[in-house]
């Protein structure tokens, strides 16, 4: 698990490295944006799922 943050953190930088050099810095504040809109779907998605199946079991 460690391994995979460091990879994250290492692409991350990578990117937003690249997004800012061709782009300037709103293409990085907007792709980032974007991950944490699709990171809060998915948590609800998750969320949501749990509780439908927790609930399911009593």
């Amino acid at each position: 698990m460690v391994a995979i943050i460091q990879l994250a953190i290492t692409l991350g930088a990578a990117f937003g490295g690249v997004f800012f050099d061709t782009s300037g810095y709103k293409s990085t504040f907007m792709f980032s944006a974007l991950i944490l809109g699709i990171a809060t779907i998915m948590a609800c998605i998750t969320g949501f799922h749990v509780y439908r199946v927790a609930k399911n079991k009593n």
